[in-house]
This record gives structure tokens, C-alpha cells and sequence, in this order.
């Protein structure tokens, strides 16, 4: 799973926008792994890290942010 780092509208995505610390991708939309990586490193059109990985904790058996 992956967390928005800043504001940022996704033109991939129909112009979807993340708002810091929503999680990425929206729930019935998958990016493919070039675009993850262009979010996460800076290589896409603003620049700047959009997102970034974080690891999802178990909590009673199941997942949980």
C-alpha cells in the first residue's frame, strides 16, 4: 500500500486527486508498476515524490493502516 506524501491530481487517473496522507490507488483503480515507481521517485511530470510505501500492520489477525 502506498500513502499520498503531498497534494497532488494523478493524470493518469482521470485527474484524481490525493490529498497528503490518502492512500494510493483509490479503491477500483491500478496504476501499473512504472507509474508507482514515476509517484515514488520523482519521475513524473511535477517533479516530486507523490507517494510512498508503507507496510500494512496486523491488528487482531487482520490488516490494518
Amino acid at each position: 500500500m502506498y500513502l499520498a506524501i503531498r497534494n497532488f491530481v494523478d493524470l493518469e487517473d482521470g485527474l484524481h486527486r490525493y490529498v497528503k496522507g490518502d492512500k494510493y490507488p483509490r479503491q477500483g483503480y491500478k496504476p501499473s508498476k512504472e507509474r508507482i515507481k514515476a509517484l515514488m521517485d520523482g519521475s513524473n511530470k511535477s517533479g516530486y515524490k507523490l507517494i510512498k510505501e508503507v507496510k500494512a500492520k496486523k491488528k487482531g489477525g487482520k490488516k490494518s493502516l
